[in-house]
């Protein structure tokens, strides 16, 4: 946090020259917070999530192959600020698990599940009930399934950028 030094004399022209002087600083520090800290959050939210979804489980053979999510991260500026988006059809599978074998009868997410996202073992015809099922992909090729693991991705990453709010606020400040 900046000091604010007003001169003693602060009903000379001087003394108020100084405050406002030092406000005006003050005022530049904090605009550059407000836009550079919530952007450079996202950026290591990005960043973050896109290791995390790498390397998260994910339990699909496809044609005797085992199938490699298709996972975009992004950050974006939003009307309100800037948001870590993920975008791939797999992204819910590996952030909110599917099936039994790997979730039991419970999910294993650690955040609030969406009200749009439906159970463990519902979605698909409720095939994730079963240890393991199959089903048809876009290229009209059998996929068996075990389901996924909540590797709750997002969640961890929310949970680092929280984390580094204070590291990264102090970095802006400095530079």
């Amino acid at each position: 946090m900046s000091n604010i030094n007003i001169n003693v004399d602060i009903f000379s022209s001087g003394g108020i020259a100084s405050a406002r002087k030092s406000l005006e600083r003050l005022i530049d520090r904090v605009q550059k917070m407000e836009t550079e800290l919530p952007k450079a959050l996202a950026e290591y939210g990005m960043n973050a999530a896109t290791v995390r979804f790498s390397s998260a489980v994910y339990d699909i053979l496809l044609s005797g192959a085992w199938s490699t999510p298709d996972i975009r991260v992004s950050a974006e500026q939003t009307a309100d600020g800037w948001a870590v988006v993920a975008n791939g059809r797999e992204v819910c599978f590996i952030e909110f698990g599917a099936g039994v074998y790997y979730n039991g009868g419970n999910s294993s997410y650690l955040g609030e599940r969406p009200k749009e996202i439906v159970g463990i073992g519902e979605y698909g015809q409720g095939k994730g009930k079963r240890d393991m099922w199959v089903f048809y992909d876009e290229s009209d090729d059998k996929a068996w399934t075990h389901g996924t693991p909540a590797n709750n991705v997002l969640y961890y990453t929310a949970q680092d950028m929280k984390a580094r709010i204070e590291e990264e606020a102090r970095r802006i400040l400095t530079s």
